[in-house]
């Protein structure tokens, strides 16, 4: 069966156009744990500039390749956009929540991802441009 953990990221780019411009390159590794990750995550958030993943139940063993192709991502678009980033992943023990930032991240990010409240994942509102 194994243990099982719900997880969730995000990350944030500078401009839409970082985000877009990231997915195109990652995609264009044509790796399949890339792949896999990619269609696994949502990034289609209007005037975000963000990557979000929220998952419950998952075996994120960090061996796995899938585990780790989720990790490159936001490792990769840290180093090569600037991008900051923020993880959660809350274990089925009492008091097993493990939480990683980027060395820069905005203190807003933890608006995206709260461990708190289990795993939460919200948007603010934006206003109109």
């Amino acid at each position: 069966m194994g243990y099982r953990s719900d997880v969730a990221y995000v990350i944030h780019f500078d401009t839409i156009e970082h985000r877009d411009n990231f997915i195109t390159l990652m995609h264009a590794k044509n790796e399949e744990p890339t792949n896999t990750a990619l269609t696994e995550v949502q990034y289609k958030y209007g005037n975000h500039p963000i990557i979000t993943f929220y998952q419950e139940g998952w075996k994120w063993y960090d061996s796995y390749p899938e585990v780790q192709a989720h990790h490159a991502l936001m490792r990769d678009a840290e180093k090569l956009f600037g991008a900051e980033w923020r993880f959660v992943r809350v274990g089925e023990d009492a008091g097993d929540v493990q939480t990683e930032t980027s060395h820069d991240v905005n203190y807003d990010l933890w608006e995206y991802v709260d461990p708190v409240n289990s795993i939460r994942v919200d948007f603010p509102a934006q206003d109109a441009e």
